[in-house]
């Protein structure tokens, strides 16, 4: 009796432990992930060095807007976090050191610099959008040929937040 009481608790401790092994694996695949920081292009909203929280929800549900931070890989396959500038449609441009999206000029506090090439007038092809990187003289992004609009596949997901340094830990917009 105490055998089988035994037999019986270990089960079940090894099918909860493969639930909540399978709940963590779904939760990493389908809602959240993390990105390790690397270089300067998004000063000074994100440092070197920050692992930054990310979900993957608002990517499939319509949930992302202009100016939120996104987690985009490039033609080349490496992933990064760039703000989103312009969605399909919209046409961008850059004059005197200002962003105008669809005719008006965006408020971008987030800026330390307002000093960068201007750029003529891009359309945002059909399931794309535009990134730039919030420290805009040290950031490769949707102004260059080589990367330009980035494909709606090519989202994985919104940082929502800072998770590491400890010390620095807080939501990120």
């Amino acid at each position: 009796m105490e055998r089988e009481q035994k037999i019986k608790s270990d089960k079940r401790f090894w099918i909860v432990l493969l639930v909540v092994i399978a709940a963590l694996i779904c939760l990493r695949v389908f809602v959240l992930d993390w990105i390790w920081i690397s270089g300067e292009s998004m000063l000074p909203t994100l440092q070197d060095g920050e692992l930054v929280l990310t979900e993957k929800i608002s990517k499939n549900t319509g949930g992302l807007s202009r100016g939120d931070l996104v987690i985009v890989i490039y033609p080349d396959g490496m992933q990064c976090v760039k703000r989103m500038i312009g969605m399909e449609g919209d046409t961008i441009s850059i004059q005197d050191n200002m962003v105008i999206v669809n005719g008006d000029v965006i408020d971008e506090p987030y800026l330390n610099e307002n000093s960068f090439p201007d750029m003529q007038t891009v359309i945002v092809p059909e399931n794309s959008i535009f990134v730039m990187g919030d420290n805009r003289n040290h950031s490769s992004d949707s102004r260059e040929p080589m990367i330009g609009p980035i494909p709606d596949d090519n989202i994985v997901g919104q940082a929502i937040s800072v998770i590491y340094p400890f010390d620095r830990i807080r939501g990120v917009k």
